[in-house]
């Protein structure tokens, strides 16, 4: 009952929508820093913004490659 009423007091239901937008930025930014790593090792491509990191992604072909993997895991009866 307690933990309800905790809960649903605004601060922490600001606190707790601050953690995911936080989880999402920190995530999105390992994401753009990993391709980059990726695309200089085995592109030679060396950009420096996540637009252009993206982006170059895509057109090396490679998220065309991930979305036919993902789609592939699909089982469809």
């Amino acid at each position: 009952m307690y933990c309800r009423r905790f809960l649903a007091l605004p601060a922490v239901l600001d606190g707790l929508q601050n953690g995911k937008a936080q989880k999402f930025e920190y995530t999105l930014e390992f994401c753009w820093k990993t391709i980059k790593v990726f695309l200089r090792q085995q592109e030679g491509i060396d950009e420096a913004s996540p637009k252009k990191i993206i982006k170059a992604f895509y057109l090396a072909g490679h998220l065309a490659d991930c979305y036919v993997l993902r789609n592939s895991r699909d089982i469809v009866p």
